[in-house]
């Protein structure tokens, strides 16, 4: 379960996070896919958003790196055409990312066979008018590390993104 409590935002700030939340439930229920988390519920109660996921036992990848493990390479390639094939049936369905980076690649099990994306808070959705934008205004997103160039500027950005991110993920493994 995701949670955010509406107490760490001003007013203007979970304004854009309630719409936030409610745009990656209504992405996520859109991707139906093995390398997806899967969502089943979202929602406010009081003063918390929260969406329930499926659950995955085996951690992300940014602790699998930062315990500086480093994974047999038949392995990384494994987690990248998983994580490949998750990318292009998101971006087939007209939604970019925008935010991959180990933390948002998560493991079924410790013997981390299958991976999910997780985390399309940041996504992009593109219709017949073009892309809609999930977070207002000219704001910075992204994680600087995994950052495509064309990203960090104010220009728009397409799938190749994506898949820069998850090249800078791929070298951290």
């Amino acid at each position: 379960v995701k949670i955010l409590p509406h107490s760490f935002f001003e007013k203007d700030e979970l304004r854009e996070l309630l719409g936030r939340f409610d745009q990656e439930a209504k992405l996520l229920a859109q991707l139906d896919h093995e390398n997806i988390v899967t969502v089943y519920a979202s929602g406010q109660e009081d003063d918390l958003c929260w969406l329930a996921m499926e659950y995955l036992p085996g951690g992300d990848l940014g602790k699998w790196i930062s315990a500086e493990r480093r994974p047999p390479l038949r392995s990384t390639t494994r987690w990248l055409r998983q994580s490949l094939a998750a990318l292009q049936f998101a971006h087939q369905a007209n939604v970019l990312h925008r935010d991959l980076k180990p933390a948002n690649v998560i493991a079924d099990g410790d013997e981390l066979t299958r991976l999910q994306i997780i985390d399309f808070g940041l996504a992009k959705l593109v219709t017949e008018e073009g892309w809609t934008q999930l977070t207002e205004g000219q704001a910075f997103v992204g994680s600087p590390l995994y950052l495509a160039p064309e990203q960090a500027g104010a220009g728009e950005t397409g799938s190749p993104a994506d898949v820069y991110s998850l090249a800078g993920v791929g070298y951290s493994l």
